[in-house]
C-alpha cells in the first residue's frame, strides 16, 4: 500500500520530466530567457512547481533527485546543450539542499554539475583562441558562476592567460624601445626644419540624431630658448564617474551618463546568470525594467562612446564583483 502511494505520488513528477523532454527545444528557450524557477513559462514552469509540490507532500528527495538528474543528462547526452543541463542541475540542487538527501546522492549532483559547466563553458572559450582578450573575459566570467570545485582550475587558467598576455607585451615593449631609438633622432631633425604647426579638428556626432557638433582642438605651443617644445597639458574635464540617465526616450547622454548605461548593461548580462531562485528573478526582471527605462534609447557623441567602450573593457573584473554584490542581496 505504501509502495503504491509512493507511486501516485512521484507519477506528477515522471510526468513533468517526460514533458520536458518531449519538448525540449521549448524547455530550453525558456530556461535562457527566464531561468528554472516556478514562475517560468512552461514546461519549466511546470516541471519546477511539480518538483516543489512533490518535496512539499513528503516525497522521496533522492528520488526526485535522481528523476531530475536524468533529465539534466539528458540535455547533455541527448539534445547537446550543456548549458541548459547544468542551469537545470544547479535549480535542482537548490531546491534540495534543505531536504532529506543523502551525501552519496549530493555528491554525484555535485560532481555530474562540474562536468556539465566544463562541457558548456570549456568549447565557448575554445573557440575563441587567437582572442586572448574575449578567451580572459570568458574565463573571468566562468570563475564567477563555476561550481566550487572548478573555480582553481578556472583560475589557473586565468592566470596562464595572464602570463601570455604579459609576455606579448614584454616583446611589443622591446619593440617600442628600438623604434623609439631609431626615431627619435628623425623627430628631432625634422623639428629643426618646422616653423608652424596647424592644429586638428575632430567631428563627434549624435547617433540616432542629424545633429553635429565640431570641437576644435588646437594645441598651445611655446619654444624656449634651447628650441625644444612644451605642450601645455589639456584641463581634465571626465571624471570617470556614473551618473544615472533620467527615464525617457531619445534623451542626448553625457559620457557619464554613458558609461551608466555601457556598464550597468555590462553587470545585468553577468547577473542573467545568478539569478536562481524566484525572488532572484524578480530582483533582476526590476533591475532590467529600471535600465531599460533609462537606456533603452538614446542619442550620444561617437568619441564618448568609443571611450566608455575601451573602459568598459578593461573593467570585467570589477563588473564581476559589482555582479556578485548585487547577487547576494537578493
Amino acid at each position: 500500500m505504501a509502495d503504491h502511494q509512493a507511486a501516485e505520488l512521484f507519477a506528477p513528477l515522471a510526468a513533468a520530466c517526460e514533458t520536458a523532454k518531449s519538448a525540449h527545444k521549448e524547455f530550453s528557450k525558456v530556461v535562457r530567457r527566464s531561468g528554472v524557477v516556478t514562475s517560468a513559462p512552461n514546461p519549466v514552469g511546470l516541471f519546477v512547481s511539480t518538483l516543489e509540490g512533490y518535496l512539499a507532500k513528503g516525497g522521496d528527495a533522492n528520488l526526485a533527485a535522481v528523476a531530475s538528474l536524468d533529465l539534466s543528462l539528458s540535455f547533455n547526452n541527448d539534445y547537446d546543450d550543456p548549458e541548459v543541463a547544468y542551469k537545470l542541475l544547479q535549480a535542482v540542487m537548490h531546491r534540495l539542499k534543505d531536504c532529506a538527501v543523502s551525501q552519496a546522492t549530493m555528491d554525484r549532483l555535485g560532481d555530474d554539475a562540474e562536468t556539465l559547466f566544463g562541457n558548456w563553458k570549456i568549447p565557448e572559450i575554445e573557440k575563441q583562441k587567437g582572442n586572448r582578450s574575449r578567451m580572459m573575459t570568458l574565463v573571468e566570467e566562468s570563475i564567477l558562476i563555476a561550481p566550487p570545485g572548478l573555480k582553481t582550475e578556472f583560475s589557473t587558467l586565468h592566470s596562464a592567460l595572464m602570463k601570455q598576455r604579459r609576455d606579448s607585451r614584454m616583446k611589443l615593449v622591446g619593440w617600442g624601445v628600438i623604434i623609439a631609438i631609431i626615431a627619435v633622432p628623425i623627430v628631432l631633425s625634422n623639428s629643426k626644419k618646422t616653423s608652424s604647426y596647424s592644429s586638428s579638428t575632430a567631428s563627434d556626432t549624435y547617433r540616432s540624431s542629424t545633429t553635429s557638433a565640431n570641437k576644435p582642438f588646437t594645441p598651445d605651443y611655446s619654444t624656449t630658448s634651447n628650441n625644444s617644445i612644451h605642450v601645455v597639458p589639456p584641463t581634465p574635464v571626465d571624471t570617470r564617474s556614473e551618473v544615472k540617465p533620467l527615464p525617457g526616450v531619445g534623451q542626448s547622454l553625457n559620457r557619464s551618463e554613458l558609461r551608466y548605461c555601457i556598464f550597468q548593461g555590462k553587470r545585468l548580462d553577468l547577473l542573467r546568470s545568478l539569478a536562481f531562485t524566484d525572488a532572484a528573478v524578480s530582483s533582476f526582471n526590476a533591475l532590467v525594467s529600471d535600465f531599460n527605462g533609462r537606456c533603452a534609447n538614446f542619442r550620444y557623441r561617437q568619441n564618448d562612446m568609443d571611450q566608455v567602450k575601451s573602459e568598459a573593457a578593461s573593467k570585467t573584473s570589477q563588473f564581476m564583483t559589482e555582479a556578485s554584490t548585487i547577487a547576494k542581496g537578493w
